[in-house]
């Protein structure tokens, strides 16, 4: 129900004579005056429960469960609808915490850009914007992440989905990552050597191309050696590389050689965050 305000004069007393002053003047308007309309408002909704019928001709200031403000709402005769004055702002990790967003509920998420609930799902409002986006790689993860952790040989290249990954660092794009942040480590660590040289040597390589050889110089190499006669041995190696991505791939590969078989090898790949 709309809320109508009327400012109504009232009747003054037969005889009533004029004011002398303008003050009395104005006491006299204010005794013979009179608002109304205000009846008919009695205060607003408010919460995530659906205000029941009786209360439909009040906006509801809806919340979800745990508190978080949704909107207002207002009912249009056969159901409530939101009032989409505001659009939120934060990651996609915060927008996927909206327990219950409407059909019409806007968000920007940072750096990225803005998406809309369409009733079953979020979808972007203007992908080609959003596409343009250029972001600092060290913005995306709180920490580095393992990815992979062998200890052995892997002759073939080995896929490594960085979907899971691209999720959590709270970032979504209507495109996929243009390039990925990697770091890799490798090295042995080796005791109770017999006497008498041992050579060994570990490498890592990680590709984004899984059609090369997997003894080539890839986009991202780390290699241990050692030549030891002592009884005990170490080594270990790193590096790290944007790599970038073809269109539409979301795959990193890595393989891992190793020569001498020592015990206590290993390769570990890391995600530190991406470019789109």
């Amino acid at each position: 129900m709309a809320l109508q305000l009327q400012l109504n004069a009232l009747v003054v007393p037969e005889g009533t004579e004029f004011p002398g002053t303008v003050q009395d003047f104005l006491q006299m308007i204010e005794q013979y005056m009179e608002i109304t309309g205000g009846e008919d408002f009695d205060g607003v909704n408010y919460g995530n429960v659906e205000p029941a019928a009786e209360d439909r001709d009040k906006a509801w200031f809806r919340t979800d469960i745990s508190g978080t403000p949704l909107g207002w709402y207002a009912w249009n005769g056969a159901e409530w609808e939101v009032l989409p004055a505001k659009a939120f702002v934060g990651t996609t990790i915060d927008r996927d915490e909206l327990t219950d967003p409407q059909e019409g509920t806007l968000f920007m998420v940072t750096g990225t850009g803005l998406s809309v609930w369409n009733g079953a799902e979020w979808e972007w409002a203007f992908p080609e914007a959003a596409a343009q986006a250029t972001y600092d790689r060290n913005a995306f993860l709180e920490a580095w992440q393992q990815v992979a952790s062998v200890t052995s040989a892997v002759g073939t290249w080995t896929s490594v989905d960085l979907d899971d990954y691209i999720a959590d660092a709270g970032i979504e794009s209507p495109n996929v990552a243009k390039a990925v942040y990697v770091g890799i480590e490798c090295g042995f660590t080796q005791t109770g050597f017999a006497s008498g040289p041992n050579n060994f040597n570990v490498t890592l390589r990680v590709t984004q191309d899984s059609g090369v050889s997997t003894s080539s110089n890839t986009l991202l190499k780390a290699s241990a050696q050692a030549t030891q006669d002592d009884d005990r041995v170490s080594a270990q190696a790193q590096n790290s590389a944007v790599i970038p991505l073809p269109n539409g791939q979301t795959d990193i590969y890595y393989s891992v050689s190793v020569d001498g078989a020592p015990p206590g090898v290993f390769a570990k790949v890391y995600v530190y965050g991406f470019i789109f």
